[in-house]
C-alpha cells in the first residue's frame, strides 16, 4: 500500500497525468528506505548499532554464501556471528536457500525452525555453504547488485 500511495504521490508532485517509469523508480526508491527504516524499532535493544551493520551490504550481491555475510557482520559487530544471522531472518532482512536457487524468508505461514533445518539440509546435501538473499525489499536503497 505504501509504494503505490509514493506512486501516485510522484506523479502528481511531477505533474504527470498518468504515472511514468521515473515515478516507480523513485518511489521503489523511497519505499526500499522506508523498509530499511522500520527494521530499526522492530530490532528493540537486541542489536547494537543494527544501522552500521546493515550498511556493510551496501553494494553487495543479492546472494550471500554464509562466509560473505559473516565478513559484513563482523565489521561493526562482535556479537555472536550465528545470533546475528538469527535476527537479520527474524527481520527478514535475509532470506535462506532451501533448494537449488530456492529462498525463503521467515513468515507465519511456516515456523522458523522448518526454514532454518531446510536450508541446513540443503547445504549438506549440495556440499556447499549455506547461502543467504537480501529481501529485495532492500535492495534498491542499498544499491544490492541483483544476480
Amino acid at each position: 500500500m505504501f509504494l503505490f500511495k509514493v506512486i501516485l504521490q510522484e506523479a502528481v508532485n511531477r505533474g504527470h497525468k498518468i504515472v511514468e517509469e521515473e515515478d516507480f523508480k523513485t518511489a521503489e526508491y523511497a519505499y526500499s528506505e522506508y523498509a530499511l527504516q522500520s527494521l530499526f524499532p522492530e530490532n528493540g535493544k537486541r542489536v547494537k548499532d543494527l544501522e552500521s551493520i546493515l550498511y556493510e551490504f551496501v553494494g553487495q550481491k543479492s546472494i550471500l554464501t554464509q562466509e560473505e555475510v559473516e565478513d559484513c557482520l563482523k565489521i561493526n559487530s562482535e556479537e555472536d556471528l550465528e545470533f546475528l544471522i538469527q535476527i537479520l531472518c527474524e527481520m527478514t532482512f535475509l532470506g535462506q536457500e532451501v533448494g537449488p536457487n530456492k529462498f525463503e524468508y521467515y513468515s507465519d505461514k511456516k515456523p522458523a525452525k522448518i526454514t532454518n533445518k531446510l536450508a541446513q539440509r540443503h547445504s549438506v546435501i549440495t556440499g556447499q555453504s549455506k547461502k543467504f538473499k537480501i529481501n529485495p525489499a532492500f535492495h534498491e536503497y542499498l544499491g544490492i547488485i541483483k544476480e
